[in-house]
């Protein structure tokens, strides 16, 4: 394993939608820190993270898959530990790389995609460099090289709207995140 490199994330090349466990051939993502982009233990906001969106595939012939996340991110590094000992995704051989990762936080947390009025923020990215096509990686690893993007800092309170109010009103001057979720507001703590 190359220095800076963490455990294999599994990718099963089997169909989308098998239920059967991680079957022969199989092809694995290495997930891989840039040096210049700081040591992975010291990048430590993520606890906000609470989706992880996989993306394969270029222009209009590509695929994404929404997989929550279970357990707690506390630094870049943990990352690598999100699929150890399962596949968190599955793909046809004949699928085209590169595969491209976000870490998302989204609100409400019902899926990647969220409500307009609370766009979901990028934690952190990753993308393979290798072309062609995922079957070509049978048996062997694709390097996924992830950086933060952004920080999650000072966690998020969700507040109701009581009639009459607004959400700049509940939450303050400079603290509004994102107004009328689920009728409510998602506010920076005061």
């Amino acid at each position: 394993m190359k220095p800076g490199a963490h455990p294999l994330l599994g990718v099963c090349l089997i169909g989308i939608g098998a239920v059967a466990a991680c079957t022969a051939p199989r092809a694995e993502l290495t997930v891989v820190f840039p040096a210049d982009a700081g040591a992975c233990d010291a990048q430590t906001s993520l606890a906000c993270v609470n989706y992880l969106q996989f993306t394969v595939g270029v222009g209009t012939a590509f695929n994404t898959d929404c997989v929550p996340v279970d357990l707690p991110l506390n630094n870049l590094c943990d990352v690598a530990k999100l699929a150890t000992g399962r596949a968190l995704f599955n793909l046809p051989p004949e699928t085209k790389l590169p595969i491209k990762l976000q870490g998302l936080r989204v609100f409400p947390a019902t899926s990647c995609g969220s409500e307009q009025s609370c766009p979901p923020r990028t934690i952190f990215t990753g993308q393979t460099q290798d072309t062609g096509r995922i079957g070509d990686f049978g048996g062997r690893a694709l390097e996924l090289s992830v950086t933060m993007n952004e920080p999650c800092g000072i966690p998020e309170q969700f507040f109701p709207l009581p009639d009459g109010s607004t959400c700049d009103e509940l939450c303050g001057a400079g603290k509004l995140v994102c107004s009328g979720v689920q009728n409510g507001c998602l506010c920076l703590p005061p």
